[in-house]
């Protein structure tokens, strides 16, 4: 499976201090159906951030189904937060 990846890098409260962002993912299905779709996505993520990203840059990454469909499969163990009590 080929996904499409649209990164950008995010400032920080730093100067100089950048964060790399996922601003937009499509899978090869999506990307090859609906090319102008992807074009208007990436226009969108970067009004959607103001357009504060200094760099941004698409990349195609190939991922092995199956693995990528286990995410979907982990059990979440549900649970709570107890305060701790000062002595």
């Amino acid at each position: 499976m080929r996904l499409y990846i649209y990164l950008g890098q995010e400032p920080c409260r730093y100067e100089g201090e950048h964060a790399p962002e996922v601003l937009v993912c499509w899978d090869e299905h999506s990307f090859d159906q609906n090319p102008e779709g992807w074009d208007k996505a990436k226009e969108r993520a970067l009004a959607d951030r103001g357009g504060e990203s200094t760099f941004v840059a698409t990349r195609e990454v190939v991922v092995n189904a199956p693995d990528l469909y286990k995410v979907f499969d982990e059990i979440v163990i549900p649970g709570t937060v107890e305060p701790t009590r000062s002595s």
